[in-house]
């Protein structure tokens, strides 16, 4: 396994910290702010990090039915993708779609000239689990059945939940005997909704994205009566054997840092090759401020130079 913990404190990382804080301070009393209002702040939070720092005249975005589920599809005019990407956004299963994902997925298909395919996959409450999982594994065998991606030149990644769900969509697809791809990109992954290793205590004073006293509520509103260890829900728990290459970045003071670190040190035992980035400070899936913050821009770069390596 490689392992790199990188320290950065540009001046720009403290705007960035004010704004994850204000969403952090919307979710300490659950109650406090409506799933309809929350999806609207995030939305245009993320809408005015794309048009601001992100967007250029090149990108361009289509659209395809994945077996039933809506899919934007972003590309770079002008070139020939290397790759391809399933990237599924986070969210913590009920905000988000592929426009907020823009300020990830337009930057990664830049830089590692790939054609990236964005699932809108349903969100909780009013679509519990399996519904999200399920929509990213049909999307998965889409790309492999239908629009015969060759697995060599095939990507799977996201944020946060969106990690977990590409984990889920990997180990049906081992089980159902389709190929798996070529590696994994991971930013900020959560994978174990049961919330029980040490860092989701140790950092919830210090994570400054997400409060502490509204994930259960989350969790819940998702996973409904189901078990929050299944592994379609907590895949971290799981047989992660045959595991493709992958790429982990996570911040040293994220509730969910240690998600990553087992992930890591679990994909090594099992011989898969792994490379691990602890960013010092922060927050919970900092690369979605593209163009803000220059720590935001390195990991999305070191994301695709790990694309570029698995290609060679």
């Amino acid at each position: 396994m490689k392992y790199t913990s990188i320290e950065r404190s540009s001046p720009q990382s403290q705007a960035v910290r004010e704004n994850t804080r204000g969403f952090r301070a919307s979710c300490e009393r659950p109650d406090a702010v409506s799933v309809q209002d929350r999806r609207q702040a995030i939305a245009g939070m993320m809408r005015e990090g794309y048009s601001q720092h992100v967007r250029r005249e090149s990108d361009v975005f289509g659209s395809v039915d994945m077996d039933g589920v809506s899919a934007e599809v972003v590309s770079i005019s002008g070139t020939k993708p290397d790759c391809n990407l399933l990237f599924l956004h986070g969210g913590a299963y009920f905000l988000g779609n592929p426009q907020t994902a823009r300020t990830l997925t337009v930057p990664l298909a830049r830089l590692a000239n790939a054609k990236v395919f964005v699932p809108d996959y349903r969100l909780a409450p009013e679509h519990k689990f399996p519904a999200a999982a399920d929509d990213a594994w049909a999307a998965y065998r889409y790309l492999i059945e239908v629009e015969g991606v060759d697995p060599a030149s095939l990507f799977v990644g996201g944020d946060s939940c969106g990690v977990n769900l590409a984990f889920g969509a990997l180990l049906r697809a081992r089980q159902a005997g389709l190929p798996t791809p070529r590696g994994v990109v991971a930013f900020s992954p959560w994978l174990d909704l049961t919330s029980s290793l040490p860092s989701f205590r140790t950092n919830a004073q210090l994570d400054e994205f997400v409060h502490v006293n509204i994930v259960d509520t989350w969790v819940a509103q998702y996973m409904g009566e189901q078990s929050w260890g299944h592994p379609l829900a907590s895949p971290l728990g799981a047989d992660l054997r045959g595991m493709p290459a992958c790429f982990i970045a996570c911040g040293s003071t994220e509730m969910w840092h240690d998600d990553a670190a087992v992930l890591a040190h679990r994909l090594d035992k099992l011989g898969v090759d792994v490379e691990l980035e602890v960013w010092k400070d922060l927050p919970h899936v900092w690369p979605i401020f593209a163009g803000q913050l220059p720590e935001a821009d390195e990991a999305l770069s070191n994301a695709a130079q790990f694309m570029r390596r698995c290609l060679r």
